[in-house]
């Protein structure tokens, strides 16, 4: 009998041994670990592509000069004076007429400047084509140097994006800051350095839509802030005057419309300072690769 008592003691330990242990959390998926490792390497290519296209990257050659491409000729051994076949290479320098588009001017010439990306590969590579055989005729060299010169401040980058919305983002970080305890600082920080990098867009762009008449307007978020203000602006008070029989009055004030147009406000504009770096990711395809 005593051996059959403390059996069962025992079998109910290693039951709940079992138990316990089963019940133990799993470790991170390897899934999610990889999806963070990813979206990391992703988000540093980004940055480091913007700052590449922002401040390393070389401008076109425009101080060519024909002495020069003399003595390059002269150290390969080559005639000062260009054939026949180079100057016809050259004179497709001429077409960039037809591919870039035409400013409207009150002068007697015509400029023109590239509006899209396209146009600009295309002369690009006829200068290169020129310059490799090396011109000595003196307004060949100064047309290479006018269209590297033009395209170099056409692949300039101005800031095109909201000054509200980093605003906003700035006020809703300090205020998240103080109430998480400076949670919230560096997501929020980094998502507005971000979309200071990707909404500089090249001249061309704004070019274009500037000649379109397309040019300047507001941003779809600048809008919806700008009516969420102009509500918590224009929110009624309502005010209830009472009066009571011995001649005494009370007033009530419902400032409901206004609290209730202030929270909304602050929730569209916590959720924009959160979800800045995706509407980063959104300017930066735009301005770095598909140019519209």
């Amino acid at each position: 009998m005593l051996a059959v008592a403390m059996s069962a003691p025992v079998a109910f330990a290693d039951e709940v041994s079992q138990q316990v242990t089963t019940t133990e959390p799993a470790g991170t998926p390897v899934l999610a670990i990889l999806g963070g490792v990813l979206m990391v390497v992703v988000t540093l290519a980004v940055v480091c592509h913007m700052i590449y296209e922002n401040f390393i990257r070389k401008p076109l050659r425009a101080d060519y000069t024909v002495e020069e491409f003399k003595a390059a000729r002269a150290a390969e051994g080559l005639s000062e004076e260009m054939s026949e076949e180079e100057m016809t290479v050259c004179m497709r320098l001429n077409n960039y007429q037809n591919i870039w588009t035409q400013v409207p001017s009150d002068e007697e010439e015509p400029s023109f400047i590239p509006t899209r990306k396209k146009q600009i590969d295309i002369v690009n590579q006829i200068v290169a084509d020129a310059v490799a055989t090396k011109p000595t005729d003196e307004e060949v060299v100064s047309l290479v140097n006018e269209l590297n010169g033009v395209t170099n401040n056409m692949l300039k980058r101005e800031f095109n994006g909201s000054k509200t919305i980093i605003v906003v983002s700035i006020v809703v970080g300090i205020i998240l800051a103080l109430i998480m305890g400076g949670f919230p600082i560096f997501p929020i920080a980094s998502g507005i350095v971000i979309y200071l990098l990707a909404s500089r867009t090249p001249v061309f762009v704004l070019a274009r839509k500037e000649l379109k008449g397309t040019g300047g307007g507001r941003s779809f978020l600048t809008m919806i802030m700008g009516g969420l203000f102009t509500t918590v602006a224009t929110a009624k008070t309502y005010k209830t005057v009472t009066h009571w029989s011995d001649g005494s009055t009370t007033t009530d004030t419902d400032n409901s419309e206004t609290w209730i147009s202030l929270a909304i406000t602050f929730i569209v504009a916590v959720m924009i300072a959160v979800f800045l770096w995706l509407i980063s990711l959104v300017s930066y395809l735009r301005n770095y690769w598909f140019y519209f």
